[in-house]
């Protein structure tokens, strides 16, 4: 594409996205900002389960209790605020409903398998089937409510 520039032809293509090194800079810069935020401290809880690609048709698909299974990573920091409502939410619903846990980026072919495109994102499985999916941060009444609405609350 010719332009006229300053009186003198150019050749150069235009330029409307910044270039790599620009890029490159920013996300090193928006990595460092983030880094000095902390993260919520993890909160363990002996009611909700570790999940895992190897684990997950045993503890899910074949639990003859419906499962909450929440999708989360380490770097996400609404997963990490999430985490002590999911905890309360497997204390009140302990022998009735199992919960567990599965980090997307040390397991990758379940949410691969179940489409799961972004964390936090929650699924309900009974008897092997996805009953109810919800993406996002949510508190413990929606949850309670998501929940009694298929009964299991």
């Amino acid at each position: 594409m010719q332009r006229k520039h300053s009186g003198r032809l150019d050749f150069s293509p235009p330029t409307l996205a910044p270039s790599p090194d620009v890029r490159r800079e920013r996300r090193e810069r928006d990595r460092s900002e983030s880094a000095r935020l902390p993260l919520p401290r993890s909160v363990p809880s002996p009611y909700v389960v570790e999940l895992s690609d190897e684990n997950f048709a045993r503890e899910v698909l074949a639990s003859p209790l419906p499962v909450v299974v929440d999708f989360w990573a380490e770097t996400c920091r609404p997963c990490r605020q999430q985490e002590p409502v999911i905890a309360a939410l497997a204390e009140e619903l302990a022998g009735r409903v199992k919960v567990g846990r599965l980090d997307v980026y040390r397991s990758p072919r379940v949410p691969a398998e179940y489409m799961v495109r972004g964390v936090p994102h929650l699924m309900v499985v009974r008897s092997g089937e996805v009953v109810l999916e919800l993406v996002g941060d949510h508190g413990l009444e929606r949850l309670r409510s998501e929940l009694r609405s298929l009964g299991l609350f």
